[in-house]
């Protein structure tokens, strides 16, 4: 099954869950003796309790991955749910506004220095799934007490958030691959198999925390970066190697490197999912830009889906600020709007949690500014 068959069966199962929604509140109606109206506060119940309780399994979801991590001694780094992050600062607690398009919620965390199972890679891994069941297990027994299951609007609270836990179970930890992004279950796969994905895995990770303590990428050991390893393009996590590798020559401003890191990495472009292939163009543009490439070369890049991607990250990344000015300095020429996206880009940094990463998406914006 190819990605877009993936995506495609992904919308159908959800439109069946919605349909089986509808089903339940139609039997709810078709069942009761009472009339619609007598059934609106019922109804009002489930419209305020499904949206909620799906957002608390949400939570509950990268808790479970939380908590397994902090049980095998991993440190903790950010929890974000939606758009809404909170990170460790010096010791401190700090929030700010992050986004990954295709992703509800996200725990990272730090792994030790020492060697990891791969018992504890899934473990980490399923952590919010076996939460997910843990919850919704506990809603099913809450069911059998008496003072409970006699109280209609109990009865419906426990059902949905049952509901969302299941729910939540299963679209997580079936493997699956989902706008791009693949989720527990097929990072847990992959995992498994592989024992080059689970080194990558962890010490992507660890760069990470590197990254939020204020590490700059050309700062952390090559050695994290696997750049001597014969990389499988079409596998989510390894390609992460790829995507730090290329950003380490950035920060490094070996742009020679970089070039030619991403001249490799579009060759097998078609064997990436969408959202790396997005990454891997706003970096070709912003190369192609400071070496002054043909303005047509450009314009063959930046297409509508393109623009529409780079303006989606802009709110949220210095990376794509930093594309964003550039394009609007030497592809646009217009020096009022590279001066907004400047200041724009200052303020961000101001509250982005990635510390490293800011002081080398300040580097490279710097050189634009002196082009």
């Amino acid at each position: 099954m190819n990605q877009k068959q993936k995506s495609i069966l992904y919308q159908v199962v959800f439109f069946f869950l919605c349909l089986a929604v509808g089903a339940f509140i139609g039997a709810l109606l078709a069942r009761s003796d009472k009339s619609a109206i007598q059934l609106l506060p019922a109804l009002i119940e489930l419209l305020i309790f499904i949206p909620t309780l799906i957002i608390l399994q949400i939570i509950i979801h990268e808790a479970g991955h939380m908590l397994a991590a902090l049980a095998s001694g991993w440190e903790f780094l950010s929890f974000r749910i939606f758009k809404f992050t909170i990170s460790r600062k010096d010791g401190k607690f700090h929030f700010s506004v992050f986004h990954i398009p295709g992703t509800a919620g996200q725990c990272l965390m730090m792994p030790p220095e020492r060697p990891l199972s791969p018992s504890q890679l899934s473990f980490y891994n399923m952590g919010g799934v076996l939460l997910n069941l843990g919850t919704a297990v506990l809603a099913l027994l809450l069911l059998l007490i008496p003072a409970i299951n006699q109280s209609g609007t109990g009865i419906r609270l426990l059902i949905v958030f049952m509901g969302a836990g299941i729910l939540m179970a299963v679209s997580n930890g079936i493997p699956f691959v989902a706008g791009g992004i693949p989720n527990d279950g097929m990072n847990n796969r992959m995992l498994k198999r592989d024992p080059l994905s689970r080194q990558i895995f962890i010490d992507v990770m660890r760069i990470n925390g590197f990254i939020q303590k204020g590490i700059r990428l050309k700062d952390i050991p090559s050695a994290y970066f696997h750049a001597e390893d014969l990389l499988d393009y079409a596998n989510t996590i390894q390609v992460m190697a790829c995507f730090y590798q290329l950003a380490r020559a950035l920060d490094q401003l070996d742009f020679e490197k970089a070039n030619e890191r991403v001249d490799e990495m579009v060759r097998h472009k078609k064997d990436m999912v969408y959202l790396y292939q997005q990454e891997l163009t706003c970096e070709e543009i912003f190369l192609r830009l400071i070496r002054q490439t043909p303005k047509q070369d450009i314009a063959r890049l930046l297409t509508t889906d393109m623009q529409k991607y780079i303006r989606l990250n802009q709110s949220y990344r210095p990376s794509a600020l930093r594309l964003a000015y550039t394009l609007a300095k030497l592809y646009e020429q217009d020096e009022a709007k590279a001066e907004q996206l400047y200041q724009q880009f200052s303020r961000l940094c101001t509250r982005y949690h990635l510390l490293g990463e800011i002081e080398g998406e300040k580097t490279l914006i710097e050189y634009v500014k002196q082009l």
